[in-house]
């Protein structure tokens, strides 16, 4: 790739590396054409490269893009101009937000997956564009990867996910439930599940205030935790039944991550320029 990249995750088995990345080579040529896009480091290197710049580098993974994005959506379809937000939904696919257009020409960012190749040459086997780009494109994702809607909604009263907070889209860990926010029908933040394969999605929580942060799932995938009223809180995966876990805060709790430790005992968050941490008892 020729750009740079930001916001790295793991896949659940450590071996591919998922960034949002943004492509120099188009914003040289017009910052309008320079779309953020979803990128994977599969381990298939070394990358060498005849080095011009002491910020060009050899890489040791290979890098691709695995989202397609277009200045110019379609109003209506599911064409998107930018892809981000993305989270893992096992080790082979990945889910992003993409920002749609109405048919009014609106944005509306909706949720969308895309499979990804399973051996070293289905990485490395380009589709009907280059995987590197050229002077006048961006790089295109492998033959075969091809991103695909899971959410429609258009038709809402609050229609799209949110972008505030910012959040990650996050899969469980058996990879059977997508979590992701929306307005409800009174315009109030909640929790939405949905299937990988699709369908409709379905509401997790019912609170009378926004949730006010990004969120995490903890590894039983049993709970989720948040931010909620500038508390800590946690909502059943199946109930939808939110408990919780501090009281007065001195600081209003960060947006930004909500974070279960790996065993699932201990709840991590920032807060007034620090770490805290609280005991789930899960």
């Amino acid at each position: 790739l020729r750009g740079g990249s930001h916001v790295h995750v793991f896949s659940p088995n450590g071996e591919r590396v998922s960034f949002t990345y943004n492509d120099h080579v188009m914003h040289e040529l017009d910052p309008a054409l320079d779309l953020r896009n979803v990128g994977v480091a599969a381990p298939f290197g070394p990358v060498n490269v005849q080095k011009q710049h002491p910020r060009e580098y050899s890489g040791s993974h290979w890098c691709v893009l695995v989202s397609k994005t277009t200045p110019t959506p379609q109003p209506g379809s599911d064409e998107i101009n930018r892809a981000y937000e993305e989270g893992w939904v096992g080790n082979h696919a990945l889910a992003f937000i993409g920002d749609t257009l109405s048919p009014k020409g609106e944005k509306v960012p909706e949720l969308f997956i895309v499979e990804l190749p399973q051996d070293e040459a289905g990485w490395k086997a380009a589709g009907d564009a280059p995987l590197s780009g050229t002077e006048t494109t961006l790089p295109a994702p492998p033959r075969g990867v091809v991103q695909r809607r899971l959410t429609f909604t258009h038709h809402r009263a609050y229609p799209g996910l949110v972008n505030v907070p910012r959040h990650w889209v996050r899969c469980n860990p058996q990879g059977t439930q997508i979590a992701f926010l929306m307005r409800d029908d009174n315009g109030i933040v909640q929790l939405w599940l949905i299937s990988p394969q699709g369908g409709e999605p379905r509401q997790l929580t019912h609170n009378k205030t926004d949730i006010q942060s990004a969120f995490n799932w903890h590894p039983s995938g049993e709970w989720l935790g948040f931010v909620l009223d500038n508390r800590i809180a946690c909502a059943h995966a199946q109930s939808g039944e939110v408990e919780y876990l501090t009281e007065h805060h001195a600081n209003s709790p960060s947006a930004d991550a909500v974070v279960f430790s790996p065993d699932g005992q201990w709840l991590a968050w920032m807060e007034g320029g620090q770490l805290w941490i609280t005991e789930t008892d899960r």
